[in-house]
């Protein structure tokens, strides 16, 4: 085995799809178990050339998410940590891009009103604050759409 194959597998890979430093290690180190210093130099080779960068990748995660998928930033960076990403580099990339939670809020509170679990739920008001912490939004967040919204509660 050579260098230049591990550098081409690793290529090949990130013209599929963008990964994290870790992610793509562990795809190289699965295919080349016994590479270990060419899987090394071909990730310092890529992070040169711009194709890997975890703080790219976090930023534009987020943005992805935040898009399709809202999320609120304490489970951003609970994702992001589970991909391999530094928490130092989360949080620096998380802080560089606009995530407004109550806006996040009230979107997913008018998808959750329609909800027959939320409907049927006797006890609106912890009903809600579960929905809000699966999705990772911030208490201080739900405790505003609660005082916006009293009359459902």
């Amino acid at each position: 085995m050579s260098y230049e194959i591990v550098m081409h597998t690793a290529i090949d890979i990130l013209a599929r799809r963008r990964m994290t430093i870790r992610q793509i290690t562990r795809r190289l180190c699965k295919k080349f178990p016994d590479e270990q210093p060419y899987i090394d130099r071909a990730i310092e080779r890529l992070m040169e050339m711009g194709y890997l960068d975890d703080y790219a990748y976090a930023q534009a995660f987020a943005r992805d998410r935040m898009k399709f998928r809202p999320r609120g930033k304490n489970f951003l960076k609970l994702e992001l940590l589970k991909k391999g990403i530094e928490k130092e580099v989360i949080v620096k990339a998380l802080d560089e891009i606009e995530i407004d939670e109550n806006a996040m809020a009230c979107v997913l509170f008018e998808r959750y009103k329609k909800k027959t679990s939320f409907l049927k739920s006797k006890d609106r008001r912890n009903t809600l604050f579960r929905y809000f912490a699966q999705k990772g939004i911030s208490f201080a967040a739900a405790q505003a759409i609660l005082r916006e919204n009293q009359s459902l509660f």
